[in-house]
């Protein structure tokens, strides 16, 4: 059918080394809400030796919080980014209690991938809002 709305594809690369269960944020798209999504991914040890669970999450935020949080400087106004830092656990904690106490932070989406130490990984969300 033709009336289906337009897909827009955004991108993020980010090369990092990240502390175990600490926040690595990418991206800063302006959505059609007028938002800005973000991908958080936290790496996690796994069962077995070598192996890595990384949980990501995409997530909308008001600019008004993003500015508040300091996360305003990952905002390109681009739909490639190859901004990324590491969060501190307090921005964490802030960024998730914004979450469950707002409307400021919506969670779009939740990936998780398992890979090996070492390897790179790619991780895509198809969700839309």
């Amino acid at each position: 059918p033709t009336n289906l709305p337009q897909v827009e594809n955004y991108s993020a690369t980010a090369r990092a080394v990240v502390p175990w269960n600490q926040h690595l944020i990418t991206g800063g798209w302006k959505t059609p809400s007028g938002k800005i999504a973000f991908v958080l991914a936290v790496p996690k040890r796994g069962d077995d030796a070598g192996v890595v669970l990384i949980e990501a999450q995409v997530i909308e935020v008001s600019v008004e919080t993003a500015t508040k949080l300091g996360l305003d400087t990952l905002y390109t106004g681009e739909k490639e980014s190859r901004l990324s830092t590491v969060l501190t656990s307090e921005l964490s904690e802030s960024l998730t209690k914004a979450a469950s106490d707002t409307n400021d932070v919506a969670i779009l989406d939740a990936p998780r991938l398992t890979i090996l130490t070492g390897r790179q990984a790619q991780i895509a969300s198809k969700k839309s809002k």
